[in-house]
Protein backbone atom coordinates (compact mmCIF):
# COMPACT_ATOMS: atom_id res chain seq x y z
CA UNK A 1 0.00 0.00 0.00
CA UNK A 2 2.44 2.06 1.32
CA UNK A 3 4.53 1.32 -2.30
CA UNK A 4 1.81 2.44 -4.27
CA UNK A 5 0.77 5.89 -3.04
CA UNK A 6 4.81 6.41 -3.21
CA UNK A 7 4.38 5.57 -6.68
CA UNK A 8 1.76 8.21 -7.32
CA UNK A 9 2.59 10.95 -5.64
CA UNK A 10 6.03 10.64 -7.88
CA UNK A 11 3.84 10.67 -11.04
CA UNK A 12 2.16 13.20 -9.59
CA UNK A 13 5.47 15.66 -9.50
CA UNK A 14 6.51 14.17 -12.58
CA UNK A 15 3.63 15.04 -14.67
CA UNK A 16 3.61 18.96 -13.00
CA UNK A 17 7.61 19.81 -14.01
CA UNK A 18 6.80 23.34 -13.63
CA UNK A 19 5.66 23.07 -9.94
CA UNK A 20 8.39 21.19 -9.33
CA UNK A 21 11.10 22.75 -10.68
CA UNK A 22 9.74 26.13 -9.50
CA UNK A 23 8.93 25.31 -5.43
CA UNK A 24 10.78 27.58 -3.67
CA UNK A 25 12.99 29.74 -6.24
CA UNK A 26 11.80 32.73 -8.12
CA UNK A 27 10.72 32.39 -11.69
CA UNK A 28 13.58 33.47 -14.14
CA UNK A 29 12.06 36.56 -16.47
CA UNK A 30 11.58 35.90 -20.29
CA UNK A 31 13.98 38.05 -22.03
CA UNK A 32 12.50 40.63 -24.02
CA UNK A 33 11.67 40.61 -27.47
CA UNK A 34 12.42 44.45 -27.72
CA UNK A 35 15.06 46.13 -29.62
CA UNK A 36 17.01 48.44 -28.80
CA UNK A 37 15.34 52.23 -28.98
CA UNK A 38 15.88 54.33 -31.98
CA UNK A 39 17.20 57.55 -31.85
CA UNK A 40 16.47 60.49 -33.53
CA UNK A 41 18.77 64.04 -33.86
CA UNK A 42 16.18 66.66 -34.44
CA UNK A 43 17.58 70.56 -34.94
CA UNK A 44 14.83 73.00 -34.34
CA UNK A 45 15.50 76.32 -35.48
CA UNK A 46 12.69 79.36 -35.68
CA UNK A 47 11.14 81.64 -38.79
CA UNK A 48 14.43 83.60 -38.65
CA UNK A 49 16.78 80.16 -38.96
CA UNK A 50 17.65 80.83 -35.18
CA UNK A 51 18.19 77.39 -33.21
CA UNK A 52 16.03 77.07 -30.63
CA UNK A 53 16.91 75.55 -27.35
CA UNK A 54 15.08 75.43 -24.37
CA UNK A 55 12.23 73.18 -25.19
CA UNK A 56 11.78 70.39 -23.06
CA UNK A 57 10.06 66.49 -23.65
CA UNK A 58 6.68 66.93 -23.12
CA UNK A 59 6.89 69.51 -25.92
CA UNK A 60 7.48 66.95 -28.27
CA UNK A 61 5.20 64.35 -29.98
CA UNK A 62 6.58 61.87 -32.11
CA UNK A 63 4.13 59.62 -34.74
CA UNK A 64 5.07 56.59 -36.25
CA UNK A 65 3.04 56.20 -39.24
CA UNK A 66 -0.34 57.00 -37.43
CA UNK A 67 0.98 55.62 -34.00
CA UNK A 68 2.22 58.25 -31.33
CA UNK A 69 5.21 56.93 -29.61
CA UNK A 70 6.13 57.74 -26.08
CA UNK A 71 9.64 59.24 -25.67
CA UNK A 72 12.18 57.08 -23.66
CA UNK A 73 15.11 59.10 -24.78
CA UNK A 74 15.44 62.54 -24.38
CA UNK A 75 18.57 64.95 -24.16
CA UNK A 76 18.98 68.52 -24.87
CA UNK A 77 22.72 68.63 -24.16
CA UNK A 78 25.50 68.19 -26.08
CA UNK A 79 27.24 64.67 -26.20
CA UNK A 80 30.49 63.69 -27.32
CA UNK A 81 29.87 62.57 -31.03
CA UNK A 82 31.77 60.28 -34.35
CA UNK A 83 32.72 62.58 -37.17
CA UNK A 84 33.94 61.56 -40.67
CA UNK A 85 34.78 64.33 -43.14
CA UNK A 86 35.14 63.44 -46.54
CA UNK A 87 36.71 66.05 -49.16
CA UNK A 88 36.51 65.82 -52.95
CA UNK A 89 40.23 66.49 -54.81
CA UNK A 90 38.81 65.94 -58.17
CA UNK A 91 39.81 69.09 -60.69
CA UNK A 92 36.07 69.71 -60.43
CA UNK A 93 36.57 70.72 -56.69
CA UNK A 94 39.98 71.81 -56.52
CA UNK A 95 40.75 72.80 -59.76
CA UNK A 96 44.37 72.78 -61.06
CA UNK A 97 47.38 75.44 -61.31
CA UNK A 98 47.40 78.32 -58.77
CA UNK A 99 43.53 78.34 -57.99
CA UNK A 100 44.27 74.43 -56.87
CA UNK A 101 47.02 75.92 -54.48
CA UNK A 102 44.10 78.80 -53.43
CA UNK A 103 40.91 75.96 -52.49
CA UNK A 104 43.01 73.78 -51.06
CA UNK A 105 44.47 76.26 -48.65
CA UNK A 106 41.31 76.98 -48.16
CA UNK A 107 39.56 73.62 -47.02
CA UNK A 108 42.85 72.80 -44.99
CA UNK A 109 42.08 75.95 -42.76
CA UNK A 110 38.49 75.47 -42.38
CA UNK A 111 38.70 71.97 -41.00
CA UNK A 112 41.43 72.51 -39.02
CA UNK A 113 39.40 75.08 -37.36
CA UNK A 114 36.60 73.01 -37.65
CA UNK A 115 38.05 70.38 -35.39
CA UNK A 116 40.27 72.25 -33.45
CA UNK A 117 37.25 73.82 -31.69
CA UNK A 118 35.95 71.04 -30.14
CA UNK A 119 35.38 71.28 -26.79
CA UNK A 120 33.34 68.02 -26.12
CA UNK A 121 35.44 64.84 -26.49
CA UNK A 122 34.57 64.29 -30.16
CA UNK A 123 36.42 61.68 -32.61
CA UNK A 124 37.13 62.03 -36.22
CA UNK A 125 38.61 60.35 -39.34
CA UNK A 126 39.49 61.82 -42.03
CA UNK A 127 38.96 60.62 -46.02
CA UNK A 128 39.97 62.40 -49.52
CA UNK A 129 38.36 61.03 -52.63
CA UNK A 130 38.31 61.10 -56.45
CA UNK A 131 38.18 58.02 -58.60
CA UNK A 132 39.22 55.81 -55.08
CA UNK A 133 38.86 56.95 -51.31
CA UNK A 134 41.96 57.29 -49.09
CA UNK A 135 41.56 56.89 -45.33
CA UNK A 136 44.07 59.89 -44.36
CA UNK A 137 43.86 58.88 -40.37
CA UNK A 138 41.94 56.72 -38.35
CA UNK A 139 39.96 57.52 -35.65
CA UNK A 140 41.46 60.59 -33.66
CA UNK A 141 40.46 63.81 -31.10
CA UNK A 142 41.08 67.29 -31.76
CA UNK A 143 44.20 67.18 -29.82
CA UNK A 144 45.78 64.19 -31.88
CA UNK A 145 44.95 66.31 -35.12
CA UNK A 146 46.35 69.46 -33.82
CA UNK A 147 50.25 67.32 -33.46
CA UNK A 148 49.47 66.46 -37.20
CA UNK A 149 50.21 67.63 -40.47
CA UNK A 150 46.99 67.96 -42.25
CA UNK A 151 47.67 68.64 -46.09
CA UNK A 152 45.15 67.69 -49.14
CA UNK A 153 47.30 65.55 -51.77
CA UNK A 154 48.60 66.94 -55.34
CA UNK A 155 45.31 66.62 -57.69
CA UNK A 156 45.61 64.40 -60.62
CA UNK A 157 44.23 64.95 -64.31
CA UNK A 158 42.12 61.65 -63.67
CA UNK A 159 38.38 63.56 -63.90
CA UNK A 160 36.74 60.51 -62.41
CA UNK A 161 35.09 60.78 -58.84
CA UNK A 162 33.37 58.09 -56.69
CA UNK A 163 31.53 60.21 -54.61
CA UNK A 164 28.54 57.12 -53.69
CA UNK A 165 31.14 54.32 -53.30
CA UNK A 166 33.37 56.59 -50.54
CA UNK A 167 30.37 57.43 -48.46
CA UNK A 168 29.11 53.74 -48.47
CA UNK A 169 32.95 53.06 -46.68
CA UNK A 170 32.45 55.92 -44.85
CA UNK A 171 28.86 54.84 -43.40
CA UNK A 172 30.65 51.49 -42.88
CA UNK A 173 33.12 53.22 -40.75
CA UNK A 174 30.92 55.04 -38.42
CA UNK A 175 28.78 52.40 -37.58
CA UNK A 176 32.04 50.55 -35.63
CA UNK A 177 32.77 54.17 -33.84
CA UNK A 178 32.79 54.50 -30.11
CA UNK A 179 30.16 57.05 -30.08
CA UNK A 180 26.48 56.29 -30.77
CA UNK A 181 25.64 59.69 -32.27
CA UNK A 182 26.97 59.92 -36.03
CA UNK A 183 27.69 62.60 -38.21
CA UNK A 184 29.02 62.60 -41.72
CA UNK A 185 30.29 65.74 -43.41
CA UNK A 186 30.90 65.90 -47.33
CA UNK A 187 32.73 68.91 -49.02
CA UNK A 188 32.36 68.10 -53.08
CA UNK A 189 30.30 69.13 -56.15
CA UNK A 190 28.11 66.24 -55.84
CA UNK A 191 29.52 64.61 -59.49
CA UNK A 192 29.81 61.01 -59.51
CA UNK A 193 31.05 59.08 -62.53
CA UNK A 194 32.70 56.08 -61.63
CA UNK A 195 31.15 54.65 -58.53
CA UNK A 196 29.46 50.82 -58.38
CA UNK A 197 26.62 51.90 -56.03
CA UNK A 198 23.95 54.10 -57.30
CA UNK A 199 22.27 57.15 -55.81
CA UNK A 200 19.31 55.47 -54.78
CA UNK A 201 21.92 52.73 -53.39
CA UNK A 202 23.27 55.35 -51.21
CA UNK A 203 19.74 57.04 -50.08
CA UNK A 204 18.61 53.90 -48.85
CA UNK A 205 21.07 53.31 -47.34
CA UNK A 206 21.44 56.39 -45.24
CA UNK A 207 17.64 55.76 -44.66
CA UNK A 208 18.60 52.34 -42.82
CA UNK A 209 21.63 54.59 -40.64
CA UNK A 210 21.48 56.71 -37.66
CA UNK A 211 23.95 59.43 -39.14
CA UNK A 212 23.15 62.93 -40.24
CA UNK A 213 25.08 64.13 -43.26
CA UNK A 214 25.97 67.65 -43.92
CA UNK A 215 27.48 69.15 -47.77
CA UNK A 216 29.56 71.33 -48.39
CA UNK A 217 29.37 72.32 -52.31
CA UNK A 218 32.11 74.64 -54.25
CA UNK A 219 30.93 75.74 -57.34
CA UNK A 220 31.70 73.31 -59.93
CA UNK A 221 34.50 75.09 -62.22
CA UNK A 222 34.81 72.39 -64.47
CA UNK A 223 31.29 71.93 -65.34
CA UNK A 224 31.06 75.96 -65.69
CA UNK A 225 33.70 75.93 -68.40
CA UNK A 226 32.22 73.05 -70.15
CA UNK A 227 28.67 74.58 -70.22
CA UNK A 228 26.91 71.56 -68.20
CA UNK A 229 24.45 72.15 -65.22
CA UNK A 230 26.17 73.00 -62.15
CA UNK A 231 23.32 72.47 -60.08
CA UNK A 232 23.27 68.65 -60.33
CA UNK A 233 25.42 67.70 -58.38
CA UNK A 234 23.84 69.91 -55.71
CA UNK A 235 20.35 68.95 -55.91
CA UNK A 236 21.42 64.97 -55.52
CA UNK A 237 23.45 66.18 -52.32
CA UNK A 238 20.33 68.33 -51.19
CA UNK A 239 18.10 65.42 -51.03
CA UNK A 240 20.68 62.83 -49.70
CA UNK A 241 21.38 65.22 -46.91
CA UNK A 242 17.53 66.32 -46.50
CA UNK A 243 17.01 62.32 -45.55
CA UNK A 244 18.93 61.97 -42.42
CA UNK A 245 17.92 65.92 -41.29
CA UNK A 246 21.24 67.32 -42.53
CA UNK A 247 22.05 71.12 -44.31
CA UNK A 248 23.79 71.41 -47.61
CA UNK A 249 25.64 74.46 -47.61
CA UNK A 250 26.60 76.21 -51.33
CA UNK A 251 29.22 78.32 -51.76
CA UNK A 252 30.93 80.80 -54.11
CA UNK A 253 34.16 79.44 -52.63
CA UNK A 254 36.79 79.87 -54.13
CA UNK A 255 35.41 83.79 -54.54
CA UNK A 256 35.14 84.44 -51.15
CA UNK A 257 36.76 81.87 -48.16
CA UNK A 258 35.45 83.20 -45.53
CA UNK A 259 31.82 81.25 -46.80
CA UNK A 260 34.09 78.40 -46.66
CA UNK A 261 34.64 78.92 -42.74
CA UNK A 262 31.37 79.88 -41.95
CA UNK A 263 29.91 77.29 -43.78
CA UNK A 264 32.21 74.56 -41.11
CA UNK A 265 31.25 77.22 -38.02
CA UNK A 266 27.41 76.96 -38.40
CA UNK A 267 27.47 73.09 -38.40
CA UNK A 268 29.73 73.16 -35.22
CA UNK A 269 27.19 75.53 -34.01
CA UNK A 270 23.94 73.57 -34.86
CA UNK A 271 25.86 69.87 -33.61
CA UNK A 272 26.19 71.57 -30.56
CA UNK A 273 22.51 72.42 -30.48
CA UNK A 274 20.38 69.51 -30.90
CA UNK A 275 18.67 67.49 -29.46
CA UNK A 276 18.27 63.81 -29.05
CA UNK A 277 15.13 62.09 -28.62
CA UNK A 278 14.27 57.84 -28.80
CA UNK A 279 11.22 55.79 -29.14
CA UNK A 280 10.76 52.42 -28.82
CA UNK A 281 9.87 50.55 -32.41
CA UNK A 282 7.80 47.96 -32.42
CA UNK A 283 9.55 44.22 -31.93
CA UNK A 284 11.38 42.23 -34.42
CA UNK A 285 9.61 39.75 -36.47
CA UNK A 286 7.30 42.19 -38.08
CA UNK A 287 7.81 42.68 -41.79
CA UNK A 288 10.62 44.77 -43.30
CA UNK A 289 9.23 47.92 -44.15
CA UNK A 290 9.73 52.05 -44.38
CA UNK A 291 8.48 53.62 -41.59
CA UNK A 292 7.95 57.13 -42.05
CA UNK A 293 8.49 59.81 -38.84
CA UNK A 294 6.93 62.92 -38.31
CA UNK A 295 7.58 65.50 -35.16
CA UNK A 296 5.55 67.60 -33.65
CA UNK A 297 6.30 70.53 -31.35
CA UNK A 298 4.25 72.18 -29.15
CA UNK A 299 5.91 74.12 -26.44
CA UNK A 300 2.85 75.25 -24.86
CA UNK A 301 0.82 78.34 -24.04
CA UNK A 302 3.58 80.01 -21.85
CA UNK A 303 6.59 79.77 -24.89
CA UNK A 304 4.68 81.84 -27.81
CA UNK A 305 8.32 82.86 -28.93
CA UNK A 306 8.60 79.04 -30.12
CA UNK A 307 5.35 78.89 -32.41
CA UNK A 308 6.36 78.42 -36.43
CA UNK A 309 9.13 76.11 -35.98
CA UNK A 310 11.27 74.38 -38.41
CA UNK A 311 11.94 70.79 -37.55
CA UNK A 312 14.99 68.50 -39.25
CA UNK A 313 15.55 65.00 -38.30
CA UNK A 314 15.83 61.40 -40.40
CA UNK A 315 12.64 61.47 -42.86
CA UNK A 316 11.85 57.40 -41.29
CA UNK A 317 13.38 53.97 -40.66
CA UNK A 318 13.02 50.09 -41.87
CA UNK A 319 11.49 48.11 -39.37
CA UNK A 320 13.61 45.34 -38.22
CA UNK A 321 12.65 42.01 -39.81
Amino acid sequence: MFFLLSTCIVSLILSLPSLALNFGFPQQPKPSAQSDPIVLTVTVTNRNGQLVRGLNRDAFQLIDEKTVRPLVVFENTSTPMSLGILIDISPSVLSVGDSRKANSKAIVEAISRFIQSDTTGNEYFLATFDRTAHFSSDWITAAQFSSKKFELPEVKRDTATALYDTCFKAIDKLRRAQNPRRVLIVLSDGDDNASVHTFGDLRNRLGASDLTLYAVVPPNEMLSILGQDKGKGAGILKELTQATGGVTYLLDFPADQRNLRGAFDQIAVELKNQYRIGFQADPPGHKKEWHRLKLNIDPGADKQEFRNLNIRMREGYYATP
